[in-house]
C-alpha cells in the first residue's frame, strides 16, 4: 500500500502526529477512522483524548471534566448515537439539533425528562463529520449559549471534574 505520511499543515490546529491514534489521511485530507466503537474505556480516551485536551483548554476546565462527560453521554464510545448506516454522528455530548442547527441531523430514540417523569420520544440531533468538527461544535455551542453563560463563567483549570458536570446542570 501507498500509505503517506500526514504532512503538518493537515492536521486540526493543536494536534501533532501523536494525536492521529483516531485518523487517517484519505486523498490528502485528515479524516476520522470509520471504526470509531471503541473495545475499552482506555481505547475511548485514546480516540478522544485529544479532542477533549484540546476543548477543554478553550473552555478552561480539565481535560477530564470533558471525557467524563462524553464517557457518561455514550457509554465509553459504545452508545454512541449512530446514523442510518451505523456509523457514528460523533455527537459525544448529545447535543439536539435546534432550529437554527444548519448541519447534518440524525433522528433517534432518546428518554427525556419532564418535571421528573421519563418519556421515551425520537428527537433530532447533531451529526459531525469528524471528532475535531463534534467536539470545535460542544465548545462553540456551550461558549455561546445563555443556558450555559453561568457554568462557562464558573470554570477554572484546577476545578474538579464532578464540579462541570454540576456547573452544567445548574
Amino acid at each position: 500500500s501507498d500509505a503517506k505520511e500526514p504532512r503538518a499543515e493537515l492536521l486540526e490546529p493543536g494536534l501533532d502526529r501523536s494525536d492521529l491514534v483516531s485518523m487517517a489521511v484519505v486523498n490528502d485530507t485528515v479524516m476520522d477512522v470509520v471504526n470509531e466503537t471503541p473495545k475499552s474505556p482506555e481505547e475511548f480516551i485514546a480516540m478522544i483524548g485529544p479532542y477533549a485536551k484540546k476543548a477543554a483548554a478553550k473552555l478552561g476546565i480539565p481535560q477530564e471534566a470533558v471525557l467524563a462527560q462524553a464517557a457518561l453521554e455514550t457509554g465509553w464510545g459504545k452508545h454512541g448515537i449512530s446514523q442510518g448506516n451505523g456509523t457514528s454522528s460523533r455527537n459525544y455530548f448529545g447535543i439536539k439539533a435546534e432550529a437554527r442547527w444548519q448541519g447534518t441531523t440524525v433522528e433517534t430514540a432518546t428518554t427525556e425528562y419532564r418535571q421528573g417523569i421519563a418519556a421515551a420520544e425520537t428527537a433530532s440531533f447533531r451529526s459531525y463529520p469528524s471528532i475535531a468538527a463534534g467536539f470545535d461544535d460542544y465548545v462553540n455551542f456551550l461558549s455561546n449559549s445563555p443556558r450555559y453563560a453561568d457554568a462557562i463563567t464558573k470554570t477554572n483549570q484546577s476545578m474538579r471534574a464532578e464540579d462541570w458536570g454540576t456547573y452544567l446542570q445548574e
